[in-house]
């Protein structure tokens, strides 16, 4: 059996091989960078939880401060919680984000939302169980960025009812016009919310665990390239074969015709 090279199919495959490989090397380097961040989170969640006004400190400086641990001491302003629809193992709810201004003088506090968690839908009529009165709270929770979703989501995304304080983004900009507040395009996922009870409120801590599937990813684009070289040997072998069987039964047919 003899190889035989054909220019228009070795071209192709070279193409393909080249972009298999490329993902492939891609997903290798994405892998890395995820262990890389998991890392980082790792290390921001055993940390002590700091001042949020010191984590907004080292965000001015340029910082990476998604998923420290922080708190917040201040009270409830605004026009009321956001209400984000949302579900939480099974059941359907809202995510409530409440703004808060934190304690101090006025000319340095700030306000922030935080996440105080989830409240099942049939319970959302009980929302003041959150004691969400105008008195000081100190509250811990992790640090999240506001990134806004890609413009098609957006689109597809059912379009909030403001009237009522229902949301079905965690758009923080949007939230800062109706509520009357200027919370930084941040918020905090709280622990605990306070003065919750179990029966009504969820605290969201939050999802941690990254899903890291660039190894498999790798391993998938690696594997097709393998199959298509194995594809790409077993068509050139194979053509060579059948023009001889082509060749050999012209030869006969020459031959019976001389006869």
């Amino acid at each position: 059996m003899r190889f035989q090279f054909k220019p228009g199919l070795t071209l192709a495959t070279a193409i393909a091989m080249g972009i298999l490989l490329w993902l492939g090397t891609w997903q290798v380097q994405r892998l890395q960078w995820k262990l890389d961040l998991l890392s980082a989170i790792e290390a921001k969640q055993e940390a002590a939880p700091v001042p949020v006004e010191e984590a907004l400190m080292a965000m001015g400086r340029g910082g990476d401060v998604e998923f420290m641990r922080v708190y917040i001491d201040g009270m409830p302003v605004g026009k009321g919680p956001a209400k984000i629809f949302g579900s939480n193992h099974g059941r359907v709810g809202y995510y409530i984000f409440t703004p808060y201004r934190t304690l101090g003088e006025s000319e340095t506090a700030l306000n922030l939302f935080v996440n105080l968690g989830f409240v099942p839908e049939q319970n959302i009529t009980q929302l003041s169980s959150l004691s969400l009165a105008q008195r000081p709270q100190k509250i811990i929770g992790t640090l999240r960025v506001y990134r806004p979703l890609p413009l098609f989501a957006r689109w597809l995304a059912p379009k909030p009812d403001v009237a009522r304080n229902i949301w079905y983004q965690r758009d923080i900009a949007a939230f800062n016009e109706a509520l009357g507040v200027d919370s930084p395009l941040l918020w905090i996922d709280a622990d605990e919310a306070p003065g919750a009870t179990g029966q009504f409120a969820v605290a969201e801590k939050t999802y941690l665990d990254l899903p890291n599937n660039h190894l498999d990813y790798a391993l998938t684009w690696y594997g097709l390239a393998l199959v298509l070289l194995v594809i790409y040997l077993a068509l050139s072998f194979s053509r060579a074969s059948t023009s001889r069987a082509s060749t050999s039964r012209a030869s006969v047919g020459r031959d019976g015709d001389s006869d």
